[in-house]
């Protein structure tokens, strides 16, 4: 990951941060209300299986084990992120931290269900649909109800890209950030759009040390993915937490196999013929 993309997220999705640390006792407070009406489900065990997908530096799965131990639950947790050296922080963290059983795995979230394993719990915190187009979320989609038990519950942490580009206008040039003594903008061609994937193309730069780095990025709304998941998923509803929204999917509905669908190529190519 670019010293770019760093800069634009480091504070609150470190957990070693002030902000990292506030972060995830809000999230914790945020999943124990939402897991409460299922507490009894799991309370006769004791323990449950969770997994924390796209898991960055293992803040929602620090929240994810203070909220179910509120709840006199014992998880034990699979971290899975694409990048290495994420999986490794969060693993290390999080065990150091909270003293959790944990496993990891380095793969695609859609390739999630090559862990083999069934879970109670599955998490998505941190916003991230934004770097799945449509394809990929099906894929993502069908790899989540996949790997959820029967009566498995799946929390996805998002806000409503789709209304604040609507409402806001998505400029040429915009201030992305300013921190630390540091300004970051976003660069954006209004004809760098594929309109068969969603996707739009942005630059990020530091303006203060020059580096770049481009981006493709894909502005859901939280409607827009409910209802995915309710082609997958037997009961969806939507946790509103200000501008946040916590989509809770549950019972997989295991109509599309994720091993299926993972061996078939995207369908459409990227990009435009001009």
């Amino acid at each position: 990951m670019c010293s770019v993309y760093r800069f634009l997220d480091y504070e609150l999705y470190d957990p070693v941060t002030p902000k990292g640390r506030a972060r995830i006792a809000f999230l914790s407070e945020v999943f124990r209300r939402i897991l409460e009406p299922f507490a009894s489900r799991w309370s006769e065990r004791g323990s449950v299986d969770a997994i924390d997908v796209c898991c960055g530096r293992g803040i929602g799965a620090a929240a994810l084990v203070e909220a179910l131990r509120s709840l006199g639950i014992e998880p034990r947790v699979t971290l899975v992120d694409r990048r290495r050296e994420a999986v490794e922080f969060a693993e290390s963290f999080v065990r150091s931290e909270l003293r959790v059983d944990t496993r990891s795995a380095i793969l695609d979230a859609e390739e999630v269900f090559r862990v083999g394993e069934r879970f109670d719990i599955a998490i998505m915190a941190g916003f991230s649909s934004i770097h799945f187009d449509p394809w990929r979320m099906v894929k993502l989609s069908a790899a989540i109800s996949e790997i959820l038990r029967d009566d498995g519950v799946f929390i996805m942490e998002e806000i409503d890209r789709l209304y604040k580009y609507v409402s806001r206008g998505l400029k040429d040039v915009s201030l992305a950030r300013i921190a630390s003594g540091r300004v970051l903008i976003a660069l954006h061609e209004p004809g760098d759009y594929d309109p068969s994937r969603g996707a739009i193309k942005v630059v990020l730069v530091d303006v203060c040390s020059g580096d770049m780095e481009e981006l493709e990025i894909h502005p859901w709304s939280i409607g827009g993915i409910a209802a995915m998941l309710w082609t997958f998923f037997q009961r969806v509803s939507v946790v509103e937490e200000g501008e946040i929204g916590y989509i809770v999917a549950e019972k997989p509905r295991r109509v599309t196999r994720a091993s299926d669908i993972a061996r078939e190529e995207i369908p459409v190519e990227a990009g435009r013929e001009e």
